[in-house]
């Protein structure tokens, strides 16, 4: 008999900053929202995912004006599973399915 089952995790970060930033502890740079959110299939041996990761603007400057901020981005992640043994699992997983590149930093004075 099959085991089948679908599996699903999800994680969001805004309650945790809303209360430090109540605490009057706002951390300079780090952004304001990132969640993450996963849904998958496991049906016998096999097994597939998706990974949805968000990750809101990140100011680098106090200002955070235009070009003093990174990009909110998405990313999609699939991946798949096959169970070998009890002891052994082959895998494979596409980071950034749709390919899109996001400013990451703009430190020195440039975006990368």
């Amino acid at each position: 008999m099959e085991n089948n089952q679908i599996a699903i995790t999800a994680y969001n970060n805004n309650f945790e900053r809303a209360w430090y930033k109540t605490e009057g502890m706002d951390f300079d740079g780090s952004d304001d929202a990132q969640s993450f959110s996963s849904i998958g299939l496991e049906k016998g041996t096999w097994s597939g995912y998706l990974g949805i990761n968000y990750v809101d603007k990140i100011c680098t400057q106090a200002r955070c004006d235009e070009f003093e901020s990174t990009e909110a981005r998405t990313l999609f992640d699939p991946s798949a599973y096959y169970r070998l043994s009890y002891t052994i699992e082959i895998y494979t997983i596409i980071e950034n399915l749709l390919d899109k590149e996001y400013i990451s930093g703009r430190q020195p004075l440039v975006a990368y």
